[in-house]
């Protein structure tokens, strides 16, 4: 059972789950009723990544030891939507040292099991601490430019009151950079339509 394991782990194969019955045959060894899940879907990160909607279900079955599995790539019969957004890894965060510490942070958490379980478990907790640390350190781009360009524009109303043009040139230079990371995330965003 190890090696076989072990080729899940070299393929980069992962388990797809169920839905229905928790079993998939059942027997007797040794005088004992065994339930085991022994039909499984797998996949690697490829074709899950083109096959969103794809689902494994075990069915009941009266007439067998073993239950009838299906793969469903489309499980619902139309197109798949999300809940929610999809997680992408945005470049513009590498400009900003919380993206690198927030990974180091997630990449040491302890996880015991077989190496594709560590990585695998690694990758799911990096994934909700970036959006965890997106949502309160980072938020939204365009929201931020728009709260930028109100600041702009009241501090220059205030410079020709004032005459003192310092925050002024403090709000462009932020608001410059909020463009260059806004800028870098549509053109990662036109890569991705491009590349698909």
């Amino acid at each position: 059972m190890q090696a076989f394991c072990d080729v899940l782990d070299d393929c980069g194969f992962v388990d797809l789950g169920f839905s229905g019955p928790d079993f998939t045959w059942h027997g007797k060894r040794r005088g004992e009723l065994v339930w085991e899940r022994l039909d499984r879907g797998v996949a690697n990160y490829d074709w899950l990544n083109q096959f969103l909607a794809g689902r494994v279900k075990h069915f009941q079955c009266f007439t067998s030891d073993h239950r009838s599995i299906l793969l469903a790539l489309n499980p619902n019969g139309e197109s798949h939507k999300w809940n929610r957004k999809p997680f992408r890894f945005e470049a513009m965060w590498t400009s900003d040292s919380g993206c690198s510490n927030t990974v180091s942070r997630a990449w040491t958490h302890q996880v015991e099991g077989t190496p594709m379980h560590r990585a695998v478990t690694k990758l799911k907790w990096c994934k909700k601490k970036l959006k965890r640390w997106s949502r309160q350190h980072f938020g939204n781009v365009k929201n931020q430019i728009q709260k930028m360009k109100e600041l702009l524009w009241k501090a220059e109303v205030e410079s020709i009151r004032t005459g003192n043009i310092q925050e002024v040139d403090r709000l462009k230079t932020k608001l410059n950079k909020l463009c260059d990371k806004e800028e870098q995330m549509w053109h990662q965003r036109s890569r991705v339509q491009w590349i698909k």
